[in-house]
């Protein structure tokens, strides 16, 4: 007798159990199963354009390296310049100089 109640209630719960596995899901269910599909979907999405914007990133970061270095450059060559162009301003206004100091000169009588 014994053995026939453990094995009916090990038929029963198993037929329980198998019984919450082949039923049909219930509404809520299916709708928390449906958002859960929309978020993964969303989430595949916005992985997929993270991923795009970090190579665009990657990019811009290399872009700024390049142009920093090319800024570098520029600049050591305006400071070449800014030399050249303070020597040459230097002797523009030495021959201003020259010239308003010649022009102030009376003017020689010419020889007939």
């Amino acid at each position: 007798m014994f053995k026939k109640k453990i094995t009916l209630g090990a038929v029963l719960g198993t037929t329980v159990i198998l019984m919450g596995m082949n039923m049909p899901s219930c509404p809520g269910q299916q709708a928390m199963q449906k958002q859960i599909d929309d978020l993964t979907s969303k989430m595949t999405v916005v992985e997929k354009g993270s991923s795009g914007q970090n190579g665009k990133l990657t990019g811009l970061e290399k872009e700024v390296t390049e142009l920093k270095n090319s800024l570098g450059e520029v600049a050591e060559v305006l400071k070449t310049h800014k030399a050249t162009i303070e020597q040459l301003q230097a002797q523009i206004q030495e021959l201003s100089t020259r010239s308003a100091a010649g022009s102030k000169k009376a003017p020689a009588k010419k020889r007939r």
